[in-house]
């Protein structure tokens, strides 16, 4: 079956492929997010989020649009950890109590629609910003004891799939349909990545600098940062998107990345880096 996800070309595919996995023991309502712009136990906004569901309309609405789910126990337990938890260890996680008063209502909510059996499973993310986590809950009328049973049998290989299927989402351009720039701003941001100032990008593409400094304002805006150098590390993955390809950085590059990197205002690594690192 890991084959068969490996051969997929597209997020659909493969999201159809998990759901189907999935449904053959009983997990039928999964939820996946990914998002490159966590920093710390922030997420970031819900515009740079990933996020494929199979649960019914009504609570995703209730859990996820609302933003309950940001305070939900297993999500809170993902920041810090890597690799599959059943549901049933939630009594032994350690929380404060302020923790556990923000993460009552998200409860609520998984209790009023039933989901209450399942197990959470927390990705390994290699570049800075990058975080995803998948939630993956039984079919109704299923107890967390049958749940847990499967997971002695199978839990394993559930959580190898799981990694698999993370990694091939990471091999697919990252979808930010909410945000996108325009063609010029874009290329504006591609010349500012690469050392570029304002008035060599006007003579470039034969604008005049105003222009150009009024596009980098419009870019921000959308992009919803405070400064030029914000905008490129966040439109950095809006041009590779549109591009339809993804760099993939080795952890070595990575390395070389922050002990070469200007300080920068924000802790995703620096997209005029990136890109001299991958010419």
């Amino acid at each position: 079956m890991i084959r068969e996800l490996l051969e997929l070309n597209d997020v659909i595919s493969a999201w159809e492929h998990c759901k189907s996995v999935m449904r053959k023991l009983n997990f039928d309502r999964l939820l996946y997010g990914r998002t490159h712009f966590a920093s710390g136990d922030y997420l970031g906004d819900e515009q740079d989020f990933m996020i494929l569901s199979s649960h019914v309309p009504e609570y995703f609405e209730e859990y996820v649009k609302s933003g309950e789910f940001r305070n939900s126990a297993f999500l809170l337990w993902s920041l810090d950890n890597i690799g599959l938890v059943s549901w049933s260890e939630l009594p032994r996680l350690d929380f404060s109590e302020r923790q556990v008063q923000q993460m009552m209502p998200s409860l609520e909510v998984n209790k009023k629609h039933g989901v209450t059996a399942g197990f959470t499973v927390s990705f390994s993310n290699h570049l800075p910003g990058q975080k995803s986590a998948a939630s993956v809950c039984a079919a109704p009328g299923m107890t967390q004891v049958e749940v847990d049973s499967i997971l002695s049998d199978v839990g394993r290989d559930l959580e190898i799939y799981w990694g698999v299927f993370d990694l091939k989402m990471h091999s697919f351009p990252f979808p930010m349909t909410e945000r996108n720039l325009k063609p010029r701003q874009r290329e504006e941001l591609h010349w500012y990545a690469r050392g570029k100032t304002v008035e060599a990008i006007g003579i470039i593409i034969n604008l005049k600098a105003t222009t150009v400094e009024k596009h980098f304002r419009v870019a921000r805006e959308t992009l919803d940062v405070a400064t030029a150098d914000q905008a490129v590390t966040s439109g950095f993955v809006l041009i590779i998107c549109t591009l339809g390809s993804i760099v993939r950085l080795q952890s070595s590059l990575v390395d070389d990345v922050y002990k070469h990197r200007r300080k920068a205002p924000i802790s995703f690594f620096s997209a005029k880096d990136a890109l001299r690192l991958v010419q």
